[in-house]
């Protein structure tokens, strides 16, 4: 049996199957809106990003003056010189890839997000005890919450529990 749209149907041997509730209507079971939340903040992390990408590659510009909000970053980033700007496009291109996966409810969405979010915990804490940036720490628990509900979520994810996400079917 292969799954052959999002709404959970099936085909075997040329028969398709999908699956009813008790009101012979199909079940299309939707998506939580904390996952929907956490798509949005890999939305807002692929932005962030790509401003960043932006404002490393057209230095001088107007904007420029976002720097000010985080004025060691821009002095971390430039001592990478080039290299930086790849790395921003890479966490670009993976916070984007996140953000769809869990929007479309795919395991591979749910394991880049788990990447994003397990390294910057990480990093949070390195952050602290090498730089003694101990303002850092306050993304351990966040990353740690954010990280237990994807895990408590993690059958959302499976093949056989697909939500509702407004695309069309596959084939």
């Amino acid at each position: 049996m292969a799954v052959i749209n999002n709404y959970g149907c099936t085909r075997s041997n040329h028969v398709i199957t999908c699956a009813y509730d008790k009101n012979n209507q199909m079940s299309i079971p939707r998506r939580s809106i904390a996952i929907a939340l956490l798509s949005f903040f890999f939305v807002f992390g692929a932005s962030m990003s790509g401003l960043a990408t932006v404002m490393l590659v057209m230095p001088g510009t107007m904007l420029d003056s976002l720097w000010r909000f985080n004025p060691q970053a821009r002095i971390g980033l430039a001592t990478l010189g080039q290299f930086a700007v790849f790395l921003m496009l890479i966490v670009c291109a993976a916070c984007m890839s996140a953000a769809i996966g869990l929007w479309r409810c795919r395991a591979w969405g749910l394991w880049i997000a788990v990447v994003l979010l397990s390294t910057n915990l990480v990093g949070d804490v390195l952050n602290a005890a090498i730089h003694h940036d101990f303002r850092t720490l306050i993304g351990v628990p966040i990353a740690a919450v954010m990280l237990g509900y994807l895990w408590h979520k993690r059958r959302v994810f499976s093949p056989g529990y697909l939500c509702s996400c407004g695309s069309s079917p596959t084939k």
